[in-house]
């Protein structure tokens, strides 16, 4: 029955998939075209964009859901999708979706609001991290691709990973800081840090709020994921080199910053050797949180 189910399952969520991409896009078309009609056509114009782009983005995310996550729980293996291209594409696209759906709803009301303000930022961290930390222990763990123990979650030698992880942290920051400078000699300026330029007016205690989000939060759930599920996933079909870069390349692109583009790359590089060499998640968690907590201490402190 299982393997009779299978084509018809894929079926189905081929279709929601292309069938939700297509409505989500006709959808935006028509929220976009609407802005340069009059004013009495705008009202209905819009209200018809935003249902038809509604519609097209809960059937990708239905359809994403079914072939990313219902094999998984069904306790069905596949080693041929190991490294596959296509479902680790899925699996982050289905993260990005799900994990904009709390920031979305929470802010349907008040858009220039954004990510600007301490209850944005903590949900739209903790609504990624949800996302990243699940799929990313569905398609590792739960498909069978490796245990617990073999992703790099282990009680054993854990004063030594972590002072790695310290050690690694320093380098991180001196690697991050080298590379943002080349980029200014070649006339390419750093913007990342000056979106958060508002957390300098928050309270102490309200920055501390975002630090845990920004220097725990996020790089336990990012390294679960992209060094967990994303490199563990290439480096088993193409070795760890491609998967360094695969696994990087994609961490860089999920911040969706293109000036940020090259630190973030080469960020994500050394994070995947630090894994590689020492077979622990714990290392990069500690490396990555160090990088972030010094780089929001020094803007909350300092400023730009």
């Amino acid at each position: 029955m299982r393997l009779a189910a299978a084509p018809a399952r894929l079926a189905l969520e081929a279709r929601l998939i292309a069938g939700g991409a297509l409505l989500a896009v006709a959808g935006g078309g028509v929220l976009i075209a609407a802005r340069a009609r009059n004013a009495e056509m705008l009202g209905a114009a819009q209200l018809v964009g935003a249902v038809v782009a509604a519609l097209g983005v809960l059937a990708l995310l239905v359809g994403l859901a079914i072939y990313v996550v219902v094999p998984p729980l069904r306790g069905e293996r596949n080693q041929a999708e190991v490294g596959s291209h296509r479902v680790i594409l899925a699996t982050l696209c289905l993260a990005i979706l799900c994990s904009n759906l709390v920031p979305l709803l929470l802010f349907r009301g008040r858009p220039a609001l954004g990510l600007r303000s301490v209850d944005g930022f903590l949900g739209a961290a903790l609504s990624t991290a949800v996302a990243l930390l699940a799929l990313g222990y569905v398609r590792t763990i739960r498909a069978g691709l490796v245990s617990a123990a073999e992703l790099g979650v282990r009680r054993d030698g854990l004063g030594r990973l972590v002072a790695t992880g310290v050690a690694g942290g320093l380098a991180l920051f001196a690697l991050s800081g080298a590379v943002q400078l080349l980029l200014q000699k070649v006339g390419i300026r750093q913007t990342q840090l000056e979106g958060f330029a508002w957390i300098r007016s928050l309270s102490p205690s309200s920055f501390l709020l975002i630090l845990v989000a920004a220097s725990v939060v996020a790089p336990v759930a990012e390294e679960l994921f992209f060094r967990g599920f994303v490199f563990q996933s290439y480096a088993r079909r193409y070795g760890p080199r491609v998967a360094a870069l695969l696994s990087s390349l994609l961490f860089a692109a999920l911040h969706l910053n293109l000036q940020a583009l090259v630190p973030i790359f080469v960020m994500g590089l050394f994070l995947a050797w630090l894994y590689w060499r020492t077979h622990s998640l714990l290392p990069g968690i500690v490396a990555h949180g160090f990088n972030n907590a010094v780089a929001f201490t020094v803007l909350y402190l300092v400023g730009l």
